[in-house]
């Protein structure tokens, strides 16, 4: 089953989004729920949160992989899809 963030947390980590987290809550609802890939639901939070594209990152064994959004900012709060355990 995939896992999402709740509204409340997407609040508290993106305040200056303000209704764009209900956009945001809104896209992976319909990723949760299988109706947009997981490609495009990344693709579509990188627009939201005005990033700079999606960055992909594999553990050296492989056994972990996630896609995020780059933010260009080292320390500024992004959005990681873990491909492995199905879950943002």
């Amino acid at each position: 089953m995939r896992h999402i963030p709740s509204k409340d947390m997407l609040y508290k980590r993106f305040p200056e989004l303000g209704e764009k987290n209900n956009q945001l809550r809104h896209l992976f609802d319909d990723w949760k729920h299988e109706s947009i890939s997981s490609r495009d639901m990344v693709t579509e939070a990188d627009g939201l949160l005005d990033g700079h594209g999606i960055e992909h990152i594999r553990s050296r064994n492989g056994k972990a992989e996630a896609y995020y959004v780059n933010m260009g900012d080292t320390y500024t709060t992004t959005i990681l899809l873990d491909t492995s355990k199905d879950r943002i």
